[in-house]
């Protein structure tokens, strides 16, 4: 199972991927269409803010499963390999009450937006809810990753007793 998430990990990653290929693409058209055609993509700055949730949120879980987020590690580099052990759990448990909490009103907000069909006032009128189900996404995923770091550290703490 643990396999089959971290794929599903990646995948979120091409997907951004791709949504930045997006953005570049609508960027791209809508200056040449502004400048030569005097006609733009409606929409087109709604449509690129849009992207970036897709971005920003679906590789939050594979860059942690990565662990290349930002670390200062001037006062932990001293510490025994247990201790840094006992910090890693104790933040992974941090950041799994505090992204359980964001988990919880992004479904709200992403639901919200899916029952009033809350849309961006435009020539296109684009809906909300499916950008909002991507954060809802993407901070679910983070979740479950902060879940499995959390446990995993657990199990490394009582193999080392």
């Amino acid at each position: 199972m643990i396999n089959g998430f971290h794929y599903f990990e990646k995948s979120l990653v091409l997907v951004a991927g791709v949504a930045v290929v997006l953005i570049l693409a609508i960027t791209t058209l809508s200056v040449i269409g502004r400048y030569l055609l005097g006609a733009p993509i409606p929409d087109d700055v709604v449509m690129n803010e849009f992207l970036m949730v897709f971005v920003v949120f679906l590789p939050f879980a594979y860059v942690q499963s990565q662990r290349e987020h930002i670390m200062v590690t001037l006062f932990t580099e001293k510490l025994s390999d247990r201790s840094n052990m006992i910090l890693d759990a104790f933040g992974y448990l941090i950041g799994l009450v505090f992204f359980a909490i964001m988990t919880y009103s992004a479904f709200h907000y992403f639901l919200d937006a899916w029952i009033t069909g809350n849309y961006m006032e435009g020539p296109l009128a684009l809906p909300e809810w499916p950008v909002r189900f991507i954060f809802f996404t993407g901070i679910l995923m983070f979740t479950l990753r902060f879940a499995i770091d959390f446990i995993k550290a657990g199990v490394d703490l009582a193999k080392r007793k």
